[in-house]
């Protein structure tokens, strides 16, 4: 007996008032720190000296990293009607073949303009694809896909996020970091069947500015190895219109150490997480994403 595995997506389109709404909230939350730090970086930036703290294990100025991200991913949709018990659940590594533990690029700059304030952009791709037999009846929207039959599907994201931290400890050995960002999440999932007569295919893409609110801590060892941990998290729960209401929640992560083997170059080892979980119930809808990455992230820096 065939196993049937069906999958009913939400309209792909995200409404332009909520990402107008985000990208409003995450500026503004920026534009709020900078004004309210702006009298402190003014005055020290007027000084000709070179502060005492540009001596710091974790004073430079400028940093400029690129690196290796060894990643684990899972990504998992699901979707039901409101009156239906039984969800049914696609596992895009497990059911569609896409690379679980791809290698890419990452690359980041961080510019302290002010002895506890910084300002930093993080940039980094994670495209995947691949092709399997379906072992299952698949239906993804007005996708219909047999068991049996061949499937190429990708899932891509992009991320660029900008972040403001402000700290209220800052010495030779201790810094503690309290900050706001703005992830942008560009997200492109598709799926093509060939039943060696007609060709289907559905395309699903999120482009989603999300704030996120950061918690950052680094302790120095030495005057070479500083030792780092950085967190984020964001919940979102709202109702868009009278029938559709979106809930989601982020977590990210870092943990790693930095090893300066000269005055200006370090090497950099740390471990990563980001977590997205977002509900999205629309009418008799009810809609599931889940995706994670985790792993080693080597790289190199840049520091002046």
């Amino acid at each position: 007996m065939t196993e049937l595995l069906e999958l009913r997506l939400p309209n792909p389109t995200v409404p332009q008032m909520e990402i107008a709404a985000r990208t409003v909230f995450g500026a503004s939350s920026l534009m709020c720190c900078l004004t309210i730090a702006g009298g402190a970086v003014a005055a020290e930036l007027e000084s000709a000296q070179q502060p005492a703290w540009r001596s710091w294990p974790a004073g430079e100025r400028f940093a400029l990293s690129a690196g290796l991200f060894f990643a684990a991913i899972d990504t998992d949709v699901s979707a039901r009607s409101a009156s239906d018990p039984v969800r049914a659940s696609i596992d895009f590594e497990r059911d569609l073949g896409l690379d679980d533990t791809p290698v890419r690029p990452v690359g980041a700059a961080v510019w302290r303009f002010a002895k506890r304030h910084k300002l930093g952009l993080a940039y980094y791709q994670l495209d995947r694809s691949g092709d399997a037999v379906s072992k299952a009846q698949i239906s993804i929207g007005a996708l219909e896909i047999e068991a049996g039959i061949p499937v190429q599907s990708f899932v891509d994201i992009e991320v660029a996020e900008l972040f403001y931290s402000y700290s209220p400890v800052f010495g030779p050995q201790h810094e503690l970091s309290l900050g706001v960002g703005l992830s942008l999440q560009d997200i492109d999932i598709g799926v093509i069947a060939n039943d060696g007569i007609i060709l289907q295919s559905t395309d699903l893409n999120v482009v989603a500015p999300l704030p996120t609110l950061k918690l950052g801590y680094a302790y120095a060892f030495n005057e070479r190895l500083v030792g780092r941990l950085e967190l984020g998290w964001l919940a979102v729960e709202t109702d868009l219109s009278n029938s559709t209401e979106f809930d989601g929640s982020i977590w990210n992560g870092r943990v790693g150490m930095r090893y300066r083997i000269f005055n200006n170059v370090a090497v950099d080892a740390s471990w990563a997480l980001f977590q997205v979980n977002i509900d999205y119930i629309k009418r008799d809808l009810i809609g599931d994403l889940d995706y994670d990455y985790n792993g080693p992230l080597l790289g190199l820096s840049l520091l002046f």
